[in-house]
This record gives structure tokens, C-alpha cells and sequence, in this order.
């Protein structure tokens, strides 16, 4: 089934516009043409039967998580042996953002994003590829992660199925964003969330990683402890102010 503008998703979802493609599938702003609500869904590669059964029951274990600092789907289905997801549409995501907060907004890009993370690690789920582009902004301008409660079966499923080309971030995150554990015999750590929630707030403006090599490089500024506080004072103009926002939050 190859997606298109105006197509119509199991009679209800009418595709507007294609906001994102990866190797396991499309995000694509929608309407709901029950409730005329502008939605957001994303729909995945077909797979097979043994494939859709792992889906659904992923499903349901993503489904029972509630946060108001995680995007929450509000509907499954399968339209032609491909699963899709319809969540609230949220028009931007933190990209927009990188290199350009003041302390303001990095101490609540922080203390939200902890929070959600904290939430999921509660639930005993690692996220594993937390970057800008899964960090979004409803309406109201609360950060939302997405992208979460994928396991690691499930990635290998999907995997298993997809005809696309790989990318870097199938195999277990985005390589600019991942910590020192997803590449250890044990990647399965919270460790590596917190690392890249560090890296989706510092990443410089010039496509300079919040960390690298164990360190945040700043073209001039010299290197960055791997910290909180180190991460945040790229994107709050200085070390001091970077600090202080995260010893508001006591994760310094």
C-alpha cells in the first residue's frame, strides 16, 4: 500500500501531509473525519501474522503508560497487514529549538523530559533513542516524548520485515545521540536516556553533538563535562546559567 495525500485510512483518517519516513514506516498529518480533528498518524510497514501479534501486544503495553509529559496514542488499527497509530498532532518538535533556549526554557525542556524519562524508567522501559526529533511541542508548549514503548524484539520484528534500506537509527537509536552503554554487551540501561537527554539539549546550533566521545564539544568554548549542567549551558548561553538551571532541578 503505497501512501498518499487525500488517501482515506480504514474510512476515517484522510492523509494531509507526509511529516516524516523512516525504514519502519511514515508519520502523516491527518484528519479524523468522525470528529474533524487535525491528528497525527503513523503508520508502519506491513508485516506478517506472527509480526502484527507482537504489534498488538506492544501496543497494549504502550497504551497503559499515562504521563502528561508522553505523547499518548489514542487509537490502533491495521489497514492492510500495516499497524498505525493515531496520536494528537503536535506541530513542532524541539529541533527548531537546539542552540537557541534561554535558561527558561532549558529548565523545563529539562525538568519534563526528566520527568517523562522518569516515568518510563519506573515502568522498567528504556526509551533508546531520545533526540529533538522525538522531544514535541503541543500546543500549550509542553514537551511531549514520543517514539517510546518500542521494544527491543519488536525493533528486530520490524526489522525482520521492512524491505526499506536500513538507517543508523534502526539498530538501536541515533549514533549521535546514543550513550557509551548502547554500544556495551548490556545496552539495556537508563543510563543511555539520560546521556541523551543531555545531548537533545546540548547540541549546538552547527550540528555539534551535546556529547561525543564522552565529552560536549563546543566550537570555541572548549569541552563540556558530560553533566547535566554541562549539556544545558550550550544551549543557555554559559556554564553558570546552565548550572543553575539544572541545580533548580537538583540533576546537576
Amino acid at each position: 500500500m503505497e501512501l498518499q495525500e487525500n488517501m482515506l485510512i480504514n474510512d476515517r483518517y484522510r492523509l494531509l501531509e507526509e511529516r516524516g519516513r523512516g525504514s519502519f514506516g511514515e508519520v502523516w498529518r491527518a484528519r479524523d473525519e468522525v470528529t474533524e480533528a487535525e491528528v497525527a498518524v503513523k503508520i508502519y510497514i506491513a508485516l506478517d501474522k506472527q509480526g502484527l501479534k507482537e504489534f498488538t501486544e506492544e501496543f497494549k503495553v504502550a497504551n497503559a503508560l499515562n504521563h502528561p509529559n508522553l505523547l499518548h496514542a489514542d487509537y490502533y488499527d491495521i489497514c492492510e497487514n500495516r499497524p498505525f497509530i493515531v496520536m494528537p498532532y503536535c506541530p513542532e518538535s524541539t529541533v527548531s529549538m537546539v542552540g537557541k533556549m534561554d535558561e527558561g526554557q532549558a529548565w523545563k525542556f529539562l525538568r519534563e523530559v526528566s520527568a517523562g524519562l522518569s516515568y518510563l524508567h519506573g515502568k522498567d522501559i528504556v526509551h533508546r533513542d531520545i533526540k529533538p526529533d522525538n522531544i514535541l511541542l503541543d500546543r500549550e508548549g509542553n514537551f511531549l516524548i514520543s517514539d517510546f514503548g518500542i521494544s527491543t524484539r519488536m525493533r528486530s520484528t520490524l526489522r525482520r520485515n521492512s524491505t526499506r534500506e536500513m538507517s543508523q537509527k534502526d539498530i538501536a537509536g541515533t549514533i549521535g545521540y546514543m550513550a557509551p552503554e548502547l554500544f556495551s554487551k548490556k545496552p539495556e540501561s537508563v543510563k543511555a536516556d539520560a546521556a541523551a537527554r543531555g545531548g537533545g539539549t546540548g547540541t549546538g546550533g552547527n550540528v555539534q553533538q551535546g556529547f561525543a566521545g564522552g565529552a560536549g564539544v563546543l566550537p570555541g568554548q572548549g569541552h563540556l563535562e558530560p553533566s547535566h549542567g554541562g549539556a544545558a549551558a550550550i544551549v543557555c548561553g554559559s556554564e553558570a546559567a546552565g548550572r543553575n538551571a539544572c541545580k533548580a532541578l537538583e540533576i546537576g
